[in-house]
């Protein structure tokens, strides 16, 4: 009878780990990139305000761990681009140029019918819903006058 060669048992077991770590770097190095992708720039809103005749007026956090450009985000109501908008810091009057992980701001919004031409101010009794849209994400937001 010709005896089977095989592995030995400490090289079995020596390949049986090595697959193991490359399995669990594998599915580490997977997971981290989704989280990371998720939590990249989060915008979460914190209050709205519409004071009539003026504006509407939202406070928001970037909740994310990386900087938002504030020229790259656009606001958006009844699904019509809103180009009368300025983002600022807590003050209400130093406008941002980007916004940081875990700083909180304000858009204030002056024209909210885009298919108006001039500034078409908040109105009493009306509900305004709209998206803030960065970095390829959007977040909801409702307004009642």
């Amino acid at each position: 009878m010709v005896a089977k060669k095989a592995i030995s048992e400490v090289l079995a077991m020596l390949l049986m780990v090595v697959i193991v770590v490359g399995l669990i770097g594998v599915a580490y190095f997977f997971i981290s990139g989704m989280v990371t992708r998720q939590t990249a720039g989060t915008i979460q809103i914190g209050a709205v305000n519409c004071i009539v005749g003026q504006r509407l007026e939202i406070l928001a956090t970037n909740v994310g761990t990386t900087t938002i450009p504030a020229n790259e985000t656009r606001v958006f109501i009844g699904g019509g681009l809103i180009t009368a908008r300025t983002i600022t810091a807590e003050d209400k009057t130093t406008a941002l140029t980007n916004i940081d992980p875990g700083v909180s701001f304000w858009i204030l919004i002056n024209d909210v019918d885009p298919n108006t031409a001039g500034n078409q101010a908040p109105a009493a009794g009306r509900t305004y819903r709209g998206q803030i849209v960065y970095a390829g994400k959007a977040t909801n937001f409702m307004i009642t006058c």
